[in-house]
């Protein structure tokens, strides 16, 4: 099976695609977060189909995040469809916080949380 990645934040706080964004089914989107964020990880101009897998990672340095905190993994300008078959965000939080990932196929954003 063929693996294909498409890395984003590790070196660019973020990546903007002029047109459309497919992935596939063997496809990994990896985004790196140094911390909250406004502007999109990933910025697609036009239509965003998904599938494959969501990779969030913390850029190394501990990622200092409270309840309200967002961090925008995707924004797109035309239509999403689809939706990742695993999601696994590896960015530490402090106890009793969790990950609300409700908006992420409507806003692009992760939200900390309490936890419940």
């Amino acid at each position: 099976m063929n693996q294909h990645f498409l890395a984003v934040g590790e070196t660019y706080a973020s990546t903007v695609i002029a047109g459309s964004y497919d992935q596939g089914p063997d496809a990994t989107l990896r985004l790196t977060a140094s911390g909250s964020t406004a502007a999109p990880l990933l910025e697609v101009d036009g239509d965003v189909r998904l599938d494959g897998a969501l990779e969030v990672r913390s850029a190394g340095q501990p990622v200092l995040l409270e309840p309200g905190d967002t961090i925008a993994l995707l924004g797109w300008g035309g239509e999403l469809t689809g939706a990742f078959a695993a999601v696994d965000i590896a960015v530490p939080l402090p106890p009793g916080l969790a990950w609300d990932t409700s908006a992420l196929y409507t806003t692009g954003e992760i939200t900390v949380v309490p936890a419940s």
